[in-house]
């Protein structure tokens, strides 16, 4: 799931760049203008929550042993599938989001796993989970960052 994370978050503030669409009236103007996620389209907590459910459900299916094979991953659809739907609707419901930019989202993050995953999977599995901690501390480290650098008071 951590690659379909670092693949979802440049692709999706570089589409919001480009695009520049508004985001609704009601938008919350306390943090407008001060993130790297401004812009409405497409809707970033859909992207990530598609994109991340997707990559967990296609983990499920391709490495769930045969006995459970079909139940674990129908059990992975309803929980983290209808999770996912939930905030993508959870966004047009605060009006932080037309609902274009939470479908556009979705779509987008359900792409995105499914390229991501089939991508690495045969690698992704191979390595240490001692490198799988450093990778996600390091990751966090600079999103942390990021978020700090770009939310500084003016």
């Amino acid at each position: 799931m951590l690659p379909t994370l670092i693949v979802t978050v440049p692709v999706n503030v570089l589409m919001k760049r480009l695009l520049k669409a508004k985001r609704p009236e009601q938008y919350y103007k306390s943090v407008k203008g001060r993130t790297v996620f401004e812009g409405s389209f497409p809707s970033f907590h859909s992207h990530f929550s598609a994109g991340e459910a997707t990559a967990y459900i296609v983990g499920i299916a391709l490495y769930s042993p045969e006995n459970v094979h079909l139940t674990a991953t129908l059990l992975a659809i309803i929980t983290v599938g209808s999770a996912s739907v939930v905030i993508a609707y959870s966004r047009v419901a605060l009006k932080m989001h037309y609902p274009k930019d939470a479908l556009g989202g979705f779509i987008l993050g359900i792409a995105t796993g499914l390229a991501v995953s089939f991508a690495v999977a045969s690698v992704w599995y191979r390595i240490p989970l001692t490198c799988h901690v450093v990778m996600i501390f390091i990751f966090v480290i600079l999103v942390f960052l990021l978020s700090r650098r770009q939310r500084k008071v003016r």
